[in-house]
């Protein structure tokens, strides 16, 4: 027994909890589970491509334009990852991600992600909205984006834009954090009895790759010239 390897309790256990997650008779049919037994080799991919993060995805671009109206215009392309995936990839790979943020990920991004998917995204400056000086309202913001006939991201596209762009970039788009306004999660608040409209936010200054949220401003509050507020280009 000296050159038997050990196995670590860790995943005695991790093995117990797959074994007591696999799909019951009736959640999978006797064709798909035999196909499954023929053909080990591609059970064995699906487990690791639905448990392990993928490996780090090469930034879809790093060039971005400005049009003649100022907005910052670039592509990215979605790549599949669930927002498990998603998640995973953040911890394991030099992101942050905020509390608040991890909560809406896991919890309120239902929408299925998309694979291969081009989204031409188009991110509207604040400091080009004519508010006198007050504080800005994403329903302000989106009858802008109405007008001008853009759309509603997918929540991925959060991910996506955080992965392709470092902090730096995004300051020298004139950003300190982007907000994509896919359509907003209502998040049970204390301070809000009905939940509050939020969205996911890349935070760009300086202090690593963040993901946040970000909800309406509370009355009062200063305004923020360097927020870009990101949209979809049909």
């Amino acid at each position: 027994m000296s050159g038997t390897p050990l196995i670590p309790g860790w995943y005695i256990n991790f093995q117990a909890a797959v074994l007591k997650s696999l799909p019951r008779p009736g959640e999978i049919d006797q064709e798909t589970a035999k196909r499954y037994e023929d053909n080990q080799a591609r059970l064995k991919e699906n487990l690791i491509e639905g448990l392990i993060a993928p490996r780090p995805v090469t930034p879809t671009t790093t060039e971005w334009k400005k049009d003649e109206d100022g907005n910052i215009c670039f592509t990215v392309v979605s790549n599949g990852f669930t927002n498990y995936q998603w998640e995973d990839y953040l911890r394991r790979y030099a992101w942050h991600i905020g509390d608040r943020a991890e909560r809406m990920l896991l919890n309120f991004a239902s929408e299925p992600p998309t694979n291969g998917v081009v989204y031409n995204v188009v991110v509207y400056p604040s400091k080009n909205y004519n508010n006198n000086g007050g504080s800005i309202m994403m329903e302000q913001i989106r009858a802008v984006a109405k007008k001008r006939n853009w759309g509603k991201p997918h929540w991925e596209v959060a991910c996506l834009v955080r992965n392709a762009f470092f902090d730096c970039q995004l300051k020298s788009m004139g950003f300190k954090t982007i907000v994509v306004m896919h359509e907003p999660f209502r998040i049970p608040d204390k301070g809000f009895p009905d939940g509050n409209l939020e969205v996911f936010s890349c935070h760009g200054e300086g202090a690593g790759r963040w993901l946040f949220d970000y909800g309406d401003p509370f009355p009062g509050k200063e305004r923020n010239d360097s927020l870009g507020f990101a949209f979809i280009v049909p």
